[in-house]
């Protein structure tokens, strides 16, 4: 495109079989972290990537999420500097979740990303345009299912996007998104391309 704590137990015995992840309960509330600070570690097409939540303001029913992604510039023990780039900001609000900007700059209009309540079947349609970039396509909920990922388990809203591009690069893209995380995992033509390695929720 352009996302514990462990009980040791000593055991005088061969050890057991390693007990299957616990499933990751996020809390309740939007598709997306609406806190400072809340910070994903993705890997995408190989590489490792951090992004993390830069402001949050709130305009009557909606709130405003700005996210940059996170990187470390400078050669050398030591002299290293954190830097954040901006990424994109979304729009959470009562009826689902708006991309408003990408790196690119402000978008022409909200471009919606994921309908709430989410249901099985729901579609909808819509263009996204990034400069002289743009991509068209119909988004639709395939259902609420467990997803796998490094991170852990979840339960997620899959989200299947046929979507159309210049050059005719025409592909499907799914994305799942899970409560108080966003996309946990996201595959291209069926292969996965991003997962989630880690997630904190960032403060209050």
């Amino acid at each position: 495109m352009r996302g514990l704590v462990y009980l040791s137990v000593a055991v005088i015995a061969a050890p057991p079989a390693a007990a299957a992840p616990a499933l990751k309960e996020p809390p309740e509330g939007p598709y997306f972290p609406t806190r400072v600070g809340a910070r994903w570690v993705t890997e995408t097409g190989g590489k490792e990537y951090a992004h993390v939540v830069t402001a949050v303001t709130h305009d009557g029913k909606e709130t405003v999420v700005a996210v940059g992604r996170e990187e470390t510039v400078g050669a050398g023990p030591g002299k290293g500097r954190r830097v954040i780039t901006p990424q994109r900001t979304v729009r959470v609000a009562s009826d689902g979740l708006y991309l408003i900007r990408d790196f690119f700059g402000e978008l022409d209009s909200r471009y919606l990303l994921l309908r709430v309540p989410a249901k099985r079947g729901d579609a909808w349609t819509g263009r996204l345009d990034q400069g002289a970039f743009w991509v068209r396509g119909k988004r639709t909920v395939a259902g609420v299912e467990e997803v796998e990922v490094p991170a852990g388990r979840f339960r997620a809203v899959r989200v299947e996007w046929d979507r159309d591009q210049p050059a005719g690069s025409d592909f499907r893209t799914t994305i799942w998104y899970a409560p108080g995380v966003g996309e946990v995992k996201i595959a291209l033509d069926g292969r996965p391309w991003t997962v989630l390695r880690s997630f904190t929720p960032g403060g209050d």
